[in-house]
């Protein structure tokens, strides 16, 4: 007979595809359930689809389909299964879908039950499984307990298969001391060759001895460092920030090396006194004053400037006592931290006001103009 159509089209209700995370691009496939009671078997019916996106622009349809409404009460064939019991977990193998020892074309799923015997009773563990290997984990808390598992077919006009046999009972094994040994000795194998491409040695009591440092350096960061050994460079070592050099634990007698407000300098510290500073433009003993350098120029030496040695000449300080105070005196060797004064000597008279040379045990006296 001679087909005829209405000519207009039926909308049916949107069908949302949903993407977790906004995923792109859509599934491969897209089944859609036409279910309507005004559908009549046997007549013809025509489908066309077109997608809309997020901001309600459709694009175009596609080309018509057309399809004869029959009575599809066919139902998958019973699957088979098989199960394997694994340490902590139950291996479900699952028969390919098929329809009277064929493929099923309409195939939807699988729904999965498992039986604990203790507990009696099927649950199910899946309900819409697409798969053919399914694994069933449980607790720690239930491993050792006896399962038994079957599995039924649904196409998409929804007829079901016969459940398959149910399988025997198997258990989720706890893990062997053979699995936790060659985990364990996995692991030490993964350190062994770690620990040979470092090369870092620790000795019985857990201290390290050895480091063998790679060419690139190593970076050693904390607020402190404290090594309790003698420490031997022998290579340059470059110290950002100052370094001190403790002789006490209450660091009273000590050495500082470093950049002090801008300016590098060593300072030796004696029962946490500053006694002497040496810098690029000095050298000066700031508790004891025994000595002061100005460059190469200038050079003092006692406690009151008692003596300084320029590039003009050689000075006594202002106390009377270290310079001449009479004809017949010299100064006082002793204030200048030695047994005697080698000649020749050029000295100030500060009583009379005279300059005296001593040279080849003679003392020459000058009078001013």
């Amino acid at each position: 007979g001679t087909i005829t159509w209405r000519n207009d089209w039926e909308m049916l209700p949107e069908y949302p595809v949903k993407q977790e995370d906004s995923s792109l691009p859509a599934p491969a496939h897209i089944f859609y359930d036409h279910t309507d009671r005004k559908l009549k078997p046997f007549w013809y019916y025509r489908y066309r689809v077109r997608a809309v996106g997020r901001n309600r622009v459709p694009g175009q349809w596609s080309s018509p389909i057309q399809i004869q409404l029959t009575d599809d009460n066919t139902a998958p064939d019973q699957p088979t299964i098989t199960v394997e019991n694994f340490t902590g977990v139950n291996k479900i193998t699952i028969s390919e879908p098929a329809i009277n020892g064929g493929p099923c074309p309409d195939f939807s799923h699988f729904v999965i039950e498992g039986y604990e015997q203790s507990a009696g009773t099927w649950v199910t563990l899946d309900p819409h499984y697409t798969d053919t290997v399914f694994y069933h984990a449980v607790d720690d808390a239930d491993l050792e307990k006896n399962w038994k598992y079957r599995v039924t077919a649904y196409d998409h006009s929804g007829n079901v298969s016969v459940p398959s046999a149910e399988s025997s009972y198997k258990k989720q094994k706890k893990a062997s001391t053979a699995f936790l040994s060659s985990g364990v000795n996995n692991t030490l194998a993964q350190v062994s060759v770690n620990e040979a491409n470092i090369q870092l040695k620790v000795d019985k009591g857990g201290v390290i001895n050895a480091i063998n440092i790679s060419t690139e350096g190593i970076d050693i960061e904390g607020d402190n460092l404290n090594i309790d050994a003698d420490t031997v460079f022998q290579s340059t070592a470059e110290i950002y920030g100052y370094l001190k050099l403790v002789k006490t634990d209450e660091g009273g007698d000590r050495i500082e090396i470093g950049v002090f407000n801008g300016t590098p300098m060593i300072k030796l510290f004696q029962d946490g006194v500053l006694g002497l500073r040496i810098q690029a433009e000095d050298i000066s003993g700031d508790s004891v004053g025994t000595m002061r350098l100005y460059g190469p120029d200038v050079m003092e030496i006692g406690e009151t400037y008692q003596c300084v040695l320029t590039g003009w000449g050689i000075y006594f300080g202002s106390d009377a006592t270290a310079g001449w105070a009479t004809a017949l005196q010299l100064p006082d060797a002793s204030k200048f931290g030695c047994s005697y004064i080698p000649e020749p000597l050029i000295g100030w008279d500060l009583t009379n006001n005279k300059l005296k040379v001593k040279a080849g045990g003679t003392i020459y006296t000058f009078s001013p103009d």
